[in-house]
């Protein structure tokens, strides 16, 4: 054997290792927020990128975005640290991606949350009130 190809197989073996590791990781943190089910679809393997974006979309911001009262029909507006964490999140979740072989995320995909929750915001605060109150 030569040792290019000793230094092939080694290579990618070290690839394969470095992205089970980065599965196992995604699937444990989804778990962990209660995303069983894209935690499991990350475990096996499938579309790795996109499951990682619809968890943040799904799990992380439905839990740390803006959130909206029923009962007293008040919009409650993400904090500051939540925005934060958010952030880190998905740049942590870039980073590994990255440096795993899977593509980046999308690049305005924070751009893309903050944008629905001003929309959503406005369009709460312009609801009709119901005539029963």
């Amino acid at each position: 054997m030569s040792s290019k190809s000793i230094i092939k197989r080694m290579t990618k073996t070290v690839d394969e290792a470095l992205k089970k590791q980065v599965r196992e990781g995604f699937a444990k943190s989804f778990s962990e927020l209660g995303c069983k089910a894209v935690a499991d679809e990350i475990k096996a393997g499938r579309n790795i990128k996109h499951n990682v974006e619809f968890g943040i979309i799904h799990c992380v911001h439905d839990k740390m975005g803006p959130q909206f009262n029923v009962r007293t029909e008040k919009f409650i507006p993400q904090s500051k640290k939540a925005r934060e964490i958010e952030r880190k999140f998905i740049q942590y979740a870039n980073l590994a991606l990255k440096s795993s072989g899977y593509g980046p995320l999308q690049p305005k995909l924070l751009a893309n949350l903050r944008k629905g929750d001003k929309d959503f915001e406005d369009r709460v605060k312009h609801r009709d009130k119901p005539s029963w109150k």
